[in-house]
């Protein structure tokens, strides 16, 4: 049989630097990593920001382009007098019985 004989003591100094060094860079990792993140974070809020306000100000000139709309096609289908009652119960249904 093959044994192996340490002639010398075993000494974890080495070995202990090593996983030091190795702790403290995963530590400044976890720091740039959170810095990162925190950045991230920030500037997904300002765009989410940037977004609904844009959102809100499309809409807002859909509404106005969706009234003038409404208001054009009402002077273009005016009702005659007296047909009030029909438009509401046909809408813009058949005008030519009108």
């Amino acid at each position: 049989m093959c044994q192996l004989f340490f002639t010398t003591a075993f000494d974890p100094k080495p070995f202990i630097r090593t996983f030091e060094s190795a702790v403290g860079e995963l530590i400044n990792l976890r720091q740039d990593l959170q810095k990162k993140t925190e950045a991230a974070g920030q500037s997904a809020k300002k765009a989410e920001k940037e977004y609904t306000n844009k959102l809100t100000e499309l809409n807002s000139g859909f509404d106005v382009c969706r009234l003038t709309v409404r208001i054009f096609n009402m002077l273009r289908w005016p009702v005659p007098l007296g047909s009030w009652e029909v438009f509401q119960q046909h809408g813009n249904q058949d005008r030519t019985s009108w």
